[in-house]
């Protein structure tokens, strides 16, 4: 116990060496290049909708079903800046979106083993997303307040359907397969996130900032009209070159 409160102090000491607390001015003329790393948890969903009166049962019936999902972006940005207090910015996310499918229980005539008695599904799609996102800063402190806006283009990589059934034993029969292939290929968020930059010293900085996005086109290929979304904090710390 002493040697691990020893390893924190230690931890603590070298940490606040290198990243400083105390609040000061930043030079707003540095033109350098940002290079950062970026992970956002987030939660994710679908939204249905349709005109036709033929489809909107089903619609409404899927709506009441589906849940959001916990899921995650991850990737590298590249901030070029464009003013003392704006940037712009792009990069490469790995982003995992989807749904749940709630829990349905199944009515048989006669009791039987072999058959489940409820049943979900997770639904995942995999995007590279390609923000390009104008970034605007406020302040002249180390601590500033940002906010962003801007487009997302988002490239379908995979699809894939998780489903779970469960018997009267509560045993668990749990089966992966891929999506029916009705999503497009390519898509467009319209991005919004505002939050805090933390600079440390002349080199790093870091972003904490709720963002959201949805996609502006229909997601399938199919009359009803399906929009994905996902909120979540944008947790970055980028390194000045």
């Amino acid at each position: 116990m002493i040697r691990k409160s020893i390893c924190f102090l230690l931890l603590l000491h070298f940490s606040s060496e290198a990243f400083p607390q105390e609040i000061f001015d930043i030079d707003l003329t540095d033109r350098r290049i940002h290079i950062g790393i970026t992970v956002s948890p987030t939660i994710s969903n679908r939204t249905l909708d349709s005109n036709s009166p033929n489809v909107g049962d089903i619609v409404n019936q899927r709506n009441n079903l589906e849940t959001y999902k916990a899921s995650y972006n991850l990737g590298a940005s590249l901030l070029i800046p464009a003013g003392q207090n704006f940037f712009f910015e792009t990069g490469l996310h790995f982003t995992d979106k989807g749904y749940n499918v709630s829990e349905m229980m199944f009515f048989w005539p006669q009791p039987e083993p072999n058959l489940a008695i409820s049943g979900r599904a997770i639904y995942k799609l995999y995007f590279l997303d390609i923000p390009m996102l104008a970034i605007f800063t406020f302040g002249e402190k180390n601590v500033r307040f940002i906010s962003r806006v801007g487009i997302t283009a988002n490239l379908l990589l995979s699809e894939n359907e998780k489903q779970i059934f469960t018997f009267q034993s509560g045993s668990q029969d749990i089966s992966t397969r891929k999506g029916s292939g009705e999503y497009k290929p390519f898509n467009i968020s319209p991005t919004i996130s505002v939050g805090v930059d933390y600079t440390f010293n002349d080199h790093f900085h870091f972003q904490i900032a709720p963002t959201g996005m949805i996609t502006l086109l229909n997601t399938t290929n199919t009359n009803i009209k399906e929009r994905l979304w996902n909120i979540g904090s944008n947790i970055a710390l980028y390194c000045k070159i």
